[in-house]
């Protein structure tokens, strides 16, 4: 028996009895791996298998599903409909396409964003708490252990943690509250009338510029946008008062992107598609313009 049809047996309570089932593989994300099933012609229900070890890329099953009941009873997630201990879980399936990677905001987009995280950033925050620059060392120090015999890839780490030495994190204005954390275009499914937030497997309590500098950063906003984004969020905020964080912020989404898909790699039988993937980030314009926003050319590597 195969895993998707040992699930399907496991969902069964779900499914209609003497129909036949249509299932299809989703090709967007890396960590972790969906599938679409239907029947009677119609999609119903997205499977999620989670395909990451844990406690090697920070992430916490347990926190996840608290994060993704409260989401989905908020509405800003689709509706849950099972879940295990071990992060398998199905969703209604909704009709709202996940955004493109370059993906184009206008004002009222950008409301919409700024209001999805309001409503996630009253959720009740567990026991997990989440600081970027804490994931960033903790996926260093694994990628230092593993390229030690390789002198491409060594050159990499030391690329990345030239980089997130240069970072100067200091202490944020604003209050922690719980956080997605990776509220990056394909985590937003949206089209005129609706939004969601999927993916809820790095939230923790943290703070809340982090998710707005990874809107700003993923979703490739100018700089009038990042302050309407910021207004959005909370009139009172002074925008002068946190441009210093989300920048520091953004450089570190980079950083942990780019660690995240070079650990992976390393991790993943070393296929060459998924060290392809993490030059392909890394030579992006929205990077190399973030490096150079930064001033930090001479980690270009």
């Amino acid at each position: 028996m195969s895993v998707l049809s040992e699930y399907i047996t496991r969902i069964a309570e779900l499914l209609p009895s003497k129909v036949s089932l249509s299932t299809k593989k989703l090709e967007d994300g890396f960590s972790n791996t969906s599938y679409l099933i239907g029947w009677q012609g119609e999609p119903r229900l997205v499977l999620r298998l989670p395909g990451i070890e844990e406690s090697m890329f920070a992430v916490n099953r347990r926190a996840e599903m608290a994060s993704v009941t409260q989401a989905a009873q908020l509405g800003i997630s689709p509706p849950l409909l099972w879940q295990d201990n071990h992060g398998v879980m199905v969703s209604q399936y909704v009709a709202q396409p996940a955004l493109s990677w370059q993906v184009e905001h206008d004002a009222t987009s950008v409301q919409r964003l700024a209001n999805l995280l309001v409503t996630a950033h009253t959720m009740e925050a567990g026991e997990l708490s989440y600081c970027v620059y804490k994931v960033i060392e903790h996926y260093l120090k694994q990628i230092a252990e593993a390229v030690r015999d390789d002198g491409v890839l060594t050159k990499e780490w030391q690329f990345l943690t030239s980089w997130f030495q240069a970072l100067a994190p200091s202490l944020s204005p604003l209050a922690n509250t719980l956080c997605h954390n990776d509220v990056n275009p394909k985590n937003v499914l949206m089209d005129d009338q609706t939004a969601w937030l999927i993916d809820w497997e790095y939230a923790g309590y943290g703070d809340p510029l982090f998710d707005l500098a990874v809107v700003v950063q993923s979703h490739n906003l100018s700089a009038s946008m990042a302050k309407q984004l910021c207004q959005f969020y909370d009139a009172e905020i002074d925008f002068s008062d946190i441009e210093v964080f989300l920048d520091n912020y953004r450089q570190a989404y980079v950083i942990r992107e780019l660690a995240w898909l070079l650990l992976y790699y390393l991790h993943q039988d070393k296929l060459p598609s998924f060290l392809e993937s993490y030059y392909q980030y890394k030579n992006t314009p929205q990077v190399k313009r973030l490096l150079d926003e930064s001033e930090q050319n001479e980690f270009s590597g």
